[in-house]
């Protein structure tokens, strides 16, 4: 009875541990739950994200700007994906990922859940396997943004986590291969993917002033660069490290050039617009006669007549004359003061009406 008392005290202590166990582990995972919907939902996060985005793209011109690495096209890319799906590396996160859904009672393994997850672990797979990119700080930085960038902010502004997975690999693949995919983006040259990629998610989803001004000022700088003629070089080396990027001095140069080309441009339109303004009003007006014209003037009377009155002096007659006036110019408006006068003499005596 002794033997079975201290083997049941025993067993009471262990479920006791196990529990309290259990207890902690449910407590570690609520604050780091708390954590991530913290720093996803706070007003402000879409911001400190675009400032830790801009902080890397100035990191990403020392030594020569970041430019991600270039991909091997070939018959080698299907063995690379059979590798990948037939890992122990693979096989380990899908295992989790059922494990995580037996526990919750989730049995639908059959949806879009499921296959953006399959999707997001190969993408994993992928980066550990393939770990020439380790030594490269900044893809290290740009890979740790990625991810809290992520399954922060995107986790507390997306529907479902699967619609995460798939933003998450997306933006790994275009930031470390989308330089030599897309190298006829001249854009990707002066801005990198990680810049352009949080500003229009962020705008999107925050519309704050400071998304905004961050997605206006990467507008009109595409369109500066625009102006550039630039070419990307080509490798067929998985995870070779592209040619150095262009350093801030280049940059800047390239920056106002396109600014220059970009003004001449307006002051080229501009000068079409006021040269086609003069010439398409004189062609308008080419038969029209241009100036000021008095037409058909002719008096009430065909005689006028000065009478003495009492005092002896002259009385004159009034005199009344009619005329039209015509006045065409290109542009300007014509100002017009009408009067007459008769001379006597040295002296002008001028007209006491004038009607209009």
């Amino acid at each position: 009875m002794m033997f079975k008392g201290k083997l049941g005290q025993g067993l009471g202590g262990m479920a006791s541990l196990a529990g309290g166990v259990k207890n902690k582990a449910g407590a570690v995972k609520n604050k780091a739950q708390n954590f991530t919907s913290a720093v996803g939902a706070h007003p402000s996060s879409g911001n400190l994200f675009l400032y830790l985005a801009l902080i890397i793209f100035i990191l990403d011109f020392i030594g020569g700007q970041y430019t991600g690495f270039k991909w091997m096209w070939g018959a080698g890319n299907i063995e690379l994906a059979v590798n990948i799906l037939t890992s122990s590396v693979f096989a380990t996160i899908m295992l989790i990922y059922v494990l995580i859904k037996v526990m919750r009672r989730d049995w639908t393994f059959v949806g879009f859940d499921t296959l953006s997850f399959v999707f997001f672990a190969f993408v994993m797979t992928f980066f550990i396997l393939n770990n020439q990119w380790f030594g490269s700080v900044k893809a290290g930085i740009h890979f740790a943004y990625i991810l809290f960038f992520g399954f922060t902010f995107m986790k507390t502004n997306e529907s479902d986590i699967s619609t995460v997975y798939m933003w998450v690999s997306i933006f790994l693949l275009l930031d470390f291969f989308g330089y030599s995919l897309l190298q006829n983006v001249i854009i990707l040259r002066y801005l990198p993917i990680i810049l352009i990629f949080s500003a229009f998610y962020v705008y999107q989803k925050s519309q704050s002033k400071v998304s905004t001004f961050f997605l206006v000022g990467i507008i009109i700088i595409m369109f500066i660069f625009a102006y550039q003629d630039v070419r990307a070089s080509d490798d067929d080396t998985l995870f070779t490290p592209q040619d150095v990027g262009v350093g801030f001095n280049a940059w800047f140069s390239d920056f106002k050039k396109g600014g220059k080309a970009l003004v001449s441009s307006w002051q080229a339109g501009f000068q079409r617009q006021i040269q086609f303004a003069i010439t398409g009003k004189v062609e308008e007006n080419e038969y029209e006669p241009l100036g000021v014209y008095l037409e058909n003037v002719q008096p009430t009377a065909p005689r006028y007549y000065i009478d003495k009155g009492a005092d002896d002096k002259d009385r004159f007659e009034e005199v009344i004359i009619w005329g039209t006036l015509r006045g065409r110019t290109l542009d300007d408006p014509i100002n017009i003061e009408v009067g007459c006068y008769v001379e006597k003499g040295r002296e002008k005596i001028r007209a006491g009406k004038e009607d209009p």
